[in-house]
């Protein structure tokens, strides 16, 4: 429904935000808590989704992965234009 399609929006705005702050600053482990408490607050995430360019890296790729794992949702990889 639209309510999915916005929370996947939202979904890739943030983790476009995520990739933008090379500031060197946050951990990626922080970074990824940030982002799970700030799709928690919007209700369980369906799935994980993985921008290209993160899937390539497998330290993030494995985090996904295991985020996806114990959330008991698919990880999928955003083959989309976004990146």
């Amino acid at each position: 429904g639209d309510r999915m399609d916005g929370l996947a929006d939202k979904n890739a705005e943030l983790l476009g935000k995520l990739h933008r702050s090379k500031d060197g600053s946050k951990t990626l482990e922080q970074q990824v808590a940030e982002l799970t408490a700030q799709i928690a607050t919007k209700g369980r995430p369906t799935e994980i989704v993985l921008s290209k360019a993160d899937a390539r890296d497998v330290r993030k790729y494995r985090e996904a992965r295991k985020q996806a794992d114990e959330a008991g949702v698919p990880l999928r990889i955003d083959r989309g234009d976004a990146a």
